[in-house]
């Protein structure tokens, strides 16, 4: 079960479901956990008790109806009170729910502009037909996505087939978008389970879809409490010059000079050293680049040897082992002499090695300031190839072709410490150069063109699912291509992900907005649209200024406004014209 938090003003959408039906069980993955990783505010009306009523609806940004087969639920009154806000207040309106026939004429003819019966049919995936239009801007035209078992859908008749934004593979629309009076109006053509990880599900490539429906078809003013854009990268098993896999003296790991480049590009990267290999030169260059700000390192492990069987870890044994206290002094104290020669402080994201932490290692780590983990799903005090299940927060998705996790989350049992890293399914998805060097035989060259659609691959998903995008390599893989074929890599990213807005940030920074967010909550926004001010009422604590995402008018374009750093309760009044924003602390 998740922890809801509903927002109470007029600034929040209505979440309409009915718990008492089964479908309802599709609804708090597929919605409410969307809603709470999107910073959306919202409140549900539930019709198993409650009814829609138009003071609701008038004091609301869209009604959503978020739940399939629930179109007995509403009257011809409802319909009435829905088409009225619609047209003359420009609340908006969607409509998840593809079983139409079940609606009061009245609605069906807002939903789809007629009140015939529709037919229906079995889909096995969705494509892009149209990238022209703000909900589909960032995906590729033609661009496919197959179901992990088929889907229900509707058809409509031919004649409101035009302006088609996404087809099913079938060639049926999925989408009809249209406008009512001062309003919008949208209704998916599919059935609401697409959103659940059994059938599809979040992660899979198109969550643009769902939170910009939202977005679009929302009354403006409307804002949303995201993640930004943040892109950062992670490079692990990290020796300079001191690696085993240098072939010449113009390798890329040599003075660490893939980080030049992904400098280049923007990238702030969090660096795993193998202690033990850093030599008193590349000691200097990494001092450089953390004064600089250009890269965050941390102790990744004590290093491994050459054919990677023997494992010197710092934070606990491969095999799962705890260290003993004794050992683990020793081995503190090491990394405490290795950063103090250099100059610098690790980051406070840890990047272990395999995300292998003992429980015995948590005081030291604590004692250090480092609280943020990037774990890759493993808890602490487990090993890589034995961890337990966990319900990570905002999403693990468990699916047949792998597990998907976007992990935002503090770690079970040890709330002192939180965790930010992105899985996706099958290792050679993780890394993103993994089968594509010729790194132990794993290919036969270094397939530029493969790396690059990979790491678009993953910043894409992660940014069209409001999260951060990282690219997670290793430096041994880096090692086997020349800084040209490196130089190829990050430009072709570059360039192929230019339609993405991006905030170059280090993980450090990115880990410690991410638990702000998580720690703050709107509890109630509300839009005085005469004097263009939203008033926003906060709790809990942020440690980083935040951001929401403001939609000013009908074009959808945002802009930010801040939160200030706070803690406890905060009145907020943010202008939508270039003023000064008032805070209230309590």
């Amino acid at each position: 079960m998740i922890n809801l938090h509903e927002c109470s003003g007029n600034f929040s959408i209505l979440a309409v479901v009915d718990t008492s039906k089964d479908e309802f069980r599709y609804v708090e993955q597929g919605f409410f956990l969307a809603f709470e990783h999107l910073g959306i505010p919202y409140r549900i009306i539930d019709l198993s008790k409650e009814k829609l009523t138009p003071e609701e609806i008038a004091n609301s940004r869209a009604i959503v109806i978020a739940q399939e087969g629930i179109g007995e639920n509403f009257s011809s009154a409802d319909g009435d009170s829905i088409k009225k806000s619609i047209e003359e207040s420009g609340i908006g309106l969607i409509n998840f729910d593809h079983r139409i026939n079940s609606y009061p004429s009245d609605l069906r003819n807002i939903l789809i502009g007629t009140d015939k019966n529709i037919k229906f049919y079995t889909s096995k995936g969705l494509q892009i037909k149209n990238n022209t239009h703000f909900i589909t801007e960032t995906y590729e035209e033609n661009q496919k996505a197959e179901f992990l078992q088929d889907i229900e859908m509707s058809i409509l008749p031919s004649s409101f087939e035009k302006d088609n934004l996404i087809s099913s593979l079938e060639n049926y629309p999925v989408l009809r978008l249209s406008r009512l009076g001062k309003g919008r109006v949208i209704q998916f053509l599919i059935s609401s389970r697409m959103w659940h990880s059994e059938y599809f599900g979040h992660l899979s490539g198109f969550d643009a879809l769902f939170y910009k429906s939202i977005i679009w078809v929302a009354k403006k003013p409307f804002l949303m409490m995201a993640m930004p854009p943040f892109v950062t990268a992670r490079i692990d098993d990290c020796s300079g010059s001191g690696s085993h896999y240098i072939t010449n003296k113009e390798s890329t790991v040599i003075n660490f000079r893939y980080i030049d480049t992904l400098n280049k590009y923007g990238y702030i990267p969090n660096i795993g050293l193998f202690l033990d290999d850093i030599t008193d030169s590349d000691g200097k260059i990494i001092k450089e680049k953390y004064d600089k700000k250009l890269a965050e390192f941390s102790p990744h492990a004590f290093g491994e040897s050459e054919d990677r069987k023997i494992k010197r870890l710092i934070y606990m044994k491969h095999n799962g082992e705890e260290y003993t206290k004794k050992e683990l002094i020793r081995n503190f104290e090491k990394v405490d002499r290795k950063f103090s020669s250099w100059g610098i402080k690790p980051s406070r994201a840890l990047n272990a090695h395999y995300g292998e932490t003992g429980v015995n290692s948590i005081p030291f780590l604590k004692e250090r300031n480092q609280n943020f983990v990037m774990s890759l799903s493993v808890s602490f005090g487990s090993c890589w190839s034995n961890s337990p299940s966990h319900d990570w927060k905002p999403y693990e998705i468990r699916r047949k072709d792998g597990k998907y996790a976007f992990i935002a989350d503090y770690m079970p049992d040890y709330p002192e410490f939180f965790n930010l890293s992105n899985v996706f399914p099958c290792e050679n998805r993780i890394d993103f150069l993994l089968k594509n060097t010729k790194f132990e035989g794993e290919n036969k060259k270094n397939d530029i063109e493969e790396t690059i659609k990979k790491g678009v691959e993953i910043i894409t998903l992660s940014l069209d699912s409001l999260f951060f995008g990282c690219l997670l390599t290793h430096e041994q893989r880096i090692s086997a291509m020349s800084l040209w074929e490196w130089e190829q890599v990050l430009n072709g990213i570059d360039k192929l992900t230019s339609k993405y807005k991006k905030i170059f940030k280090g993980y450090d920074y990115i880990a410690e907005y991410a638990k702000s967010r998580y720690d703050t909550k709107i509890t109630e926004a509300n839009c005085n649209s005469t004097i263009d001010q939203i008033t926003l009422k906060l709790k809990g604590k942020s440690s980083l200024p935040l951001k929401v995402y403001v939609y000013a008018d009908e074009s959808c374009q945002h802009k930010f406004k801040e939160i200030p750093v706070f803690e406890g309760k905060l009145t907020l009044t943010l202008s939508l014209k270039e003023r000064k924003q008032k805070d209230e602390r309590k």
